[in-house]
């Protein structure tokens, strides 16, 4: 009975032992994710600020465009 009884606690050892290790690696994957998102909202941060460049550029242009429209028709 005793022998049967450490037979199934050293099984549950290992599973337990099992279990932890899945644990740890699955921390470790979390935390690497997590890592590959934060680097993707940086680009995406660094992405916004450029294109929000090229708007203001675009738009300066645009105006500029508009104004030199205006300066043709008045020599015109």
């Amino acid at each position: 009975m005793v022998e049967k009884r450490n037979s199934e606690i050293k099984a549950l050892g290992g599973e337990v032992e099992s279990a932890q290790e899945n644990l740890r690696l699955s921390a470790q994957q979390s935390s690497k994710l997590n890592a590959e998102l934060n680097d993707y909202k940086n680009k995406l941060g660094g992405k916004d600020q450029e294109f929000d460049t090229y708007k203001q550029r675009i738009q300066k242009l645009l105006s500029e465009n508009s104004s030199l429209g205006e300066e043709v028709r008045t020599v015109q």
